[in-house]
């Protein structure tokens, strides 16, 4: 089996997996994973200086980056996230977050509020570091998403340098088992689990 009926499959039983942790589980693996990843990102890392991050805000089965991003906008980097735009997704400052900020998106996911004028937008060519959601990663930078292709669209104007980080909880990790991928589909840099894999 190939291509989209055994992506199918996968998402399924990345689905099934994820649900299959409780609630605490859940919440433990996303405060290591936000650890991880400031280690990773933030100052003790080689890079320099603040930078931008895309993030995203976590739908109640997805990795939780509440820690991370946190401690991102605390040490001065400029993070944003997806916001619907009525047609499409966009990425959008993410100034806090504090409630009066945000608004729920479609399937009830919050996102930033508007701006006014605009002025929050983010060009995706600006961003140096790309948190990315899915349902399941391989050892190669393979990823599933969720089927509507909407990361994908904005992974495809991401900058060939910018670091693209894969998140997810250890039990959709496939290690050296690879995923379907096509020509087109984004490559991670890496990815960041609770548990000892990763890359």
């Amino acid at each position: 089996m190939d291509g989209a009926p055994l992506k199918n499959l996968l998402r399924d039983r990345a689905r099934r997996a994820r649900l299959a942790m409780d609630g605490g589980a859940r919440k433990a693996a996303s405060d290591e994973i936000c650890r991880r990843l400031a280690e990773r990102v933030g100052a003790s890392s080689p890079r320099p200086g603040p930078c931008v991050i895309a993030a995203y805000l976590a739908s109640p089965l997805e990795v939780d980056l509440s820690g991370f991003i946190s401690v991102a906008i605390n040490a001065g980097d400029t993070v944003c996230v997806p916001r619907w735009t009525g047609e499409t997704y966009r990425l959008a400052r993410l100034m806090s977050l504090d409630s009066s900020d945000l608004e729920r998106g479609p399937m009830g996911i919050l996102q930033p509020k508007s701006a006014p004028d605009g002025a929050d937008g983010v060009d995706t060519a600006s961003v140096d570091v790309w948190i990315v959601p899915g349902l399941a990663f391989d050892a190669f930078g393979g990823r599933i998403g969720y089927g509507g292709g909407w990361y994908d669209r904005l992974l495809a104007s991401a900058r060939s340098d910018a670091e693209k980080i894969g998140v997810v909880f250890h039990v959709n990790y496939l290690g050296v088992e690879a995923l379907p991928v096509e020509e087109h589909d984004v490559r991670m840099t890496g990815v960041v689990t609770e548990g000892e894999e990763g890359f």
